[in-house]
């Protein structure tokens, strides 16, 4: 990959939010353990995407965006394959080993588990044959911090953009990147703004969080939300966000898993009229039949899962945070489970339910 010494990147905010269900937008977001990260970008529409279109920029540490569309502390990965429609796109930290960083710490790879779930690793060059940039020059962004750099180093306090090229009718300045098949040549491009994790130009203290501070940003108060968690988009999302919020509410639209979760990665479900692959596919995991009642459930009563198809063998119960509450086991092959809502406090929940054949679905349970 080849580095260029000065980056100039022009990108369009749009005034207006994307027509539903035309364009590509985020699904899923991962700050794990150590390098345990990844992005997973959702296709809604009816037909195939050419990825070569499209390209991810991470804001680093409050990277800014000027009105003329040129970012400081900004790193860019472009994307290369095709995107089937109602299918999903993993972009997956590609560190591979533990890597030594100076004073006794490591850099370690990313589980190995994990990275089966990838479609495009970012970041690889140090670790191909006959590869020479060091993992601080390729993977960090170089020593200014405005270079090529992998994208999936986010630790919570990054914006994150997803990128398409813009017609050249509308070109007014050019953002030079090294071409995505390692050729050595530069293009030159414009791009817009498609979709946005986090607010372009503010960095929030350690991550952006579940409430408002003083000055209306969601930086400061609150539990953690883009550091150490799995985020998933909600289902009535369908389209990117295109515009620089004065503050980012990141559970207006996302909901929380947990660390080192990703029960759905892989796969995205949206409600009609985009399309989503439910059943088929490389990653995707069925949706588990499950119903349940009561609902609302009585403080200190019970409830009762039904499967329909396949045996429930864990139950994980989360408060709305995303945050594990309590994990349920089961040996014997049960369809029905009573379980009990003793402990809990009134208030919004999250029941993860997995079956026996790998099916899984989230239900939402009200205690009062």
């Amino acid at each position: 990959m080849k580095k260029l010494c000065t980056l100039l990147l022009v990108l369009s905010l749009h005034g207006a939010a994307l027509a539903q269900c035309t364009e590509l937008f985020w699904s899923e977001y991962s700050d794990g353990a150590g390098n345990d990260k990844y992005l997973e970008i959702f296709n809604p529409t009816a037909g195939s995407i050419d990825l070569s279109e499209y390209a991810i920029t991470r804001f680093r540490n409050g990277g800014t965006l000027t009105d003329q569309g040129v970012c400081s502390n900004c790193w860019v990965t472009p994307l290369q394959g095709t995107l089937a429609s109602g299918d999903v796109f993993v972009v997956m930290n590609g560190q591979v080993d533990d890597v030594p960083i100076g004073g006794g710490s490591t850099s370690p790879g990313v589980n190995a588990t994990l990275r089966t779930y990838a479609d495009f690793f970012d970041c690889t060059t140090p670790y191909l044959p006959g590869g020479t940039a060091t993992l601080s020059e390729e993977c960090y962004g170089g020593p200014n911090g405005n270079l090529e750099g992998s994208v999936t180093y986010m630790n919570g306090d990054d914006a994150i953009a997803l990128l398409k090229k813009r017609p050249a009718a509308g070109a007014t300045a050019t953002l030079f990147i090294a071409s995505p098949v390692g050729s050595g040549t530069a293009s030159s491009f414009n791009w817009d703004v498609i979709d946005l994790i986090g607010e372009i130009g503010y960095r929030p203290t350690t991550a952006w969080r579940s409430l408002p501070g003083a000055d209306g940003k969601y930086g400061t108060s609150g539990v953690w939300i883009t550091a150490r968690n799995t985020l998933i988009r909600k289902p009535g999302v369908q389209s990117g966000v295109t515009t620089n919020p004065n503050g980012f509410n990141a559970l207006a639209q996302w909901d929380t898993l947990g660390r080192n979760l990703s029960y759905s990665l892989g796969w995205h479900v949206v409600d009609a009229p985009c399309h989503s692959l439910t059943a088929a596919g490389r990653h995707v995991r069925s949706v588990a039949q499950v119903s349940f009642f009561p609902n609302p459930v009585s403080q200190n009563s019970h409830f009762v899962l039904n499967a329909v198809t396949s045996p429930i063998m864990q139950v994980v119960v989360r408060d709305i945070q995303g945050r594990s509450l309590r994990t349920l086991q089961f040996t014997d092959r049960a369809l029905r489970r009573r379980l009990s809502a003793e402990g809990l406090v009134p208030g919004l929940y999250l029941i993860d339910v997995h079956a026996e054949n790998q099916a899984q679905a989230t239900l939402k349970l009200v205690v009062h």
